[in-house]
């Protein structure tokens, strides 16, 4: 039961649409736009009532209620500290504007995760104390649902500003050796980099898709290129691989077509040979 539009509303909507797709052939139902007005136990479980007038019953009841940033009673006024809508105010050290107040976790983030808690608390610690500059990026934190396929996404989300100057490549998950022979083949690698080969974001769908999305997370936030992902040896057989064939992938695309001709050519290559399909690496 989702009560908004649709499930997982921050994630790609190709990824979202193929997730669903699989849990409903695995015999889900998902039913979006509910609003639940009571919940009741009962001898076999629990009965949930919507705001329609429908009853639904179940063995067990699984809440995921999320996250609101709670500010208020702390003061904050008082302090000179200034609030972002809901949350505070902060910059890349996680310090609010006041100078001696500082900001972590759910008040002062909309990525309410724990790693997002953690990266912000170790930036707060050592700008407070050791006046190490602050580093912190929301744009690089990672977000993975583990569901089955897992699926995950991290940074400059496809559609977004800037959109005309990042090209986006796709491995599918069955041109990778090892969800072969773990009967994962479902799901892709979407990859997304800037026309000057910084990666700039990407989307997983599949097994390890957290995994995945940590490596990439760690190449946004020290600003890899594409270049650099390629050039990385990734042991065989990994679900990692499928990196490697989105980087291979984007480096092919970023030829143009005229000098892949003249390479051809001065290899002695003619007809069918003269030319190369960066799709037939993915």
């Amino acid at each position: 039961l989702e009560r908004e539009a649709g499930i997982l509303g921050t994630f790609p909507s190709h990824h979202v649409d193929a997730l669903a797709g699989r849990l409903r052939h695995e015999g889900v139902t998902i039913q979006t736009d509910v609003r639940i007005s009571g919940v009741e136990a009962i001898h076999s479980g629990v009965r949930i009532t919507t705001r329609d007038g429908v009853a639904l019953e179940a063995e067990r009841l699984l809440v995921a209620a999320g996250r609101v940033a709670n500010t208020d009673g702390l003061g904050l006024e008082s302090a000179g500290v200034k609030l972002d809508g809901d949350i505070l105010d902060v910059d890349r050290s996680c310090r609010t504007r006041s100078g001696h107040v500082y900001g972590i976790g759910d008040v002062a983030t909309r990525t309410r995760f724990t790693h997002t808690a953690g990266a912000m608390a170790r930036t707060a610690v050592l700008r407070a104390l050791f006046k190490v500059p602050g580093s912190f990026d929301e744009r690089s934190m990672p977000a993975v649902v583990y569901t089955d396929p897992a699926i995950g996404c991290v940074g400059r989300r496809e559609g977004t500003g800037g959109a005309a100057k990042v090209r986006q490549v796709h491995v599918s998950m069955d041109r990778v050796d090892r969800s072969l022979v773990t009967g994962a083949p479902t799901g892709e690698i979407r990859l997304r980099v800037s026309r000057w080969g910084r990666i700039r974001g990407a989307d997983v769908l599949g097994a390890n898709a957290g995994e995945i999305i940590g490596m990439i997370s760690a190449l946004i936030g020290t600003g890899a290129g594409i270049r650099r992902l390629s050039g990385t040896v990734l042991p065989y057989p990994t679900y990692s691989e499928g990196l490697g064939r989105a980087a291979s992938k984007a480096i092919a695309r970023s030829v143009p077509d005229r000098l892949v001709r003249l390479a051809a050519r001065a290899a002695g290559l003619r007809g069918e040979h003269a030319g190369f399909d960066p799709d037939s690496i993915g």
